[in-house]
């Protein structure tokens, strides 16, 4: 990541070691958390109740966030009860920053906490 211009950071979250957890973009800063193998301990997640928190029974609608900046599709996540993980990707005419794909998708219905991933071209695909 670093060699793609990104200012990238790893920490340690619980869950199965050494497998990534979550990950966050902001700006130009990725962070990336990676299991520790402790699993007595909860997944923090981005956009939870906070530390320790599991997803909440029931299903909600998922936001449609397509066409939103990162930051701005993390929020309405969050606001909505999900979590965000950001996937960067080229693709053909899309803006760098902006949602250009979203899973699930808008629409569709999973359990609150779900972490819905983000797709969005990085610096230098445009």
């Amino acid at each position: 990541l670093r060699a793609a211009g990104y200012d990238a950071s790893v920490s340690r979250c619980p869950g199965t070691a050494g497998v990534v957890v979550s990950q966050s973009v902001s700006g130009g800063s990725v962070n990336i958390c990676v299991g520790s193998g402790s699993s007595s301990l909860r997944t923090p997640g981005i956009g939870d109740d906070g530390p320790g928190s599991q997803p909440q029974a029931g299903p909600s609608r998922v936001p449609g966030v397509v066409g939103m900046s990162l930051a701005k599709a993390s929020g309405t996540l969050s606001r909505a009860g999900f979590r965000s993980a950001s996937s960067r990707q080229c693709r053909e005419g899309a803006q760098s920053g902006v949602v250009w794909g979203q899973s699930p998708g808008g629409g569709s219905s999973a359990p609150r906490g779900t972490t819905v991933t983000l797709y969005s071209n990085p610096p230098g695909c445009d």
